[in-house]
């Protein structure tokens, strides 16, 4: 089983992405099932997909992974990375994306949402495996 996590915001093409992963994994012949969480995406709000593939027969009966079950999270913005950690699987690895989108909460802040800071943060959560980052 293949458990593979996109996110991002609104835009960005984060459930087109899962509909690639979905259509490339059923012309394989495997069995698929995939859910987004949307929020606020028509307003630059966070955005989740969850596509999970039968790889080696498996029939896949629920849509969402579970904590800690993803062998992929692909981050196309990196506080959304950040943002779904808890679903990386102790084996599995992230690629996140280096722009930064200001996030819609941020406008509301006085503090500035600074991009680089957060893959700083990232790089130093794994630091001890840098092929996962």
């Amino acid at each position: 089983m293949l458990n593979i996590l996109l996110t991002g915001v609104g835009g960005q093409g984060t459930v087109l992405a899962a509909k690639l992963l979905a259509q490339a994994a059923q012309t394989r012949g495997w069995n698929v099932r995939t859910a987004e969480t949307i929020g606020m995406a028509q307003r630059g709000g966070s955005v989740v997909s969850h596509v999970r593939m039968g790889n080696e027969g498996e029939e896949v009966l629920t849509p969402l992974l579970a904590l800690a079950t993803a062998d992929l999270i692909v981050a196309f913005e990196p506080a959304e990375g950040a943002r779904v950690l808890p679903y990386l699987a102790e084996s599995g690895a992230i690629v996140v994306a280096r722009s930064a989108i200001q996030p819609v909460t941020a406008a509301l802040n006085e503090t500035p949402y600074q991009g680089e800071r957060v893959l700083d943060a990232l790089r130093s959560r794994f630091a001890d495996t840098p092929a996962r980052l």
